[in-house]
């Protein structure tokens, strides 16, 4: 149903994105000057056959320049608790800077995250400029996780699930 009232731009198409919680991952790829990370709320599954993700990264991003030129890349699904590395990887630090601390390994080309809740490893399929950020497919060759709760990203700030209610 369209309205009749114009579309609000900036704060307020904001704040209803903000209200709903994303899964936040970083991208993580290799380059000329090693390796870039980015950290991103934007990414789905597309297909199962073949299996596809996406992934959207701002236009001015290091990292999606360094992926676009290496032609792989991998998602690594954050769980709770990793506010930290979210917030390093969502920083214009350098890549190499970005990683200090962080453990990781080098994975058909590209970094994984090594206590990642999941992670896809991806050779680009398509890449799509769409306004200020660039959207990637990505044909997954590898894929692995392990248990826990997801790092969430809500109303601006990083949460975790809510406990379950053990009466219900």
């Amino acid at each position: 149903m369209r309205s009749s009232a114009p579309v609000e731009h900036g704060s307020r198409f904001r704040d209803v994105c903000a209200a709903l919680p994303a899964a936040v991952c970083v991208v993580t790829g290799t380059g000329p000057q090693g390796l870039y990370g980015a950290t991103v709320s934007s990414m789905c599954s597309v297909s199962l056959d073949p299996l596809i993700v996406l992934v959207c990264l701002d236009n001015r991003s290091s990292t999606l320049a360094a992926i676009v030129r290496s032609g792989s890349f991998a998602i690594n699904a954050l769980h709770a608790g990793q506010d930290a590395i979210a917030s390093r990887f969502a920083s214009r630090v350098d890549g190499a800077a970005k990683y200090q601390g962080v453990p990781h390994r080098i994975q058909d080309g590209v970094p994984v995250l090594d206590d990642a809740l999941g992670w896809f490893v991806c050779e680009v399929a398509e890449v799509h400029r769409s306004g200020d950020h660039t959207i990637l497919t990505g044909l997954v060759h590898a894929v692995g996780g392990g248990d826990g709760e997801p790092l969430l990203w809500h109303r601006r700030t990083f949460r975790g699930l809510a406990p379950e209610d053990p009466s219900s």
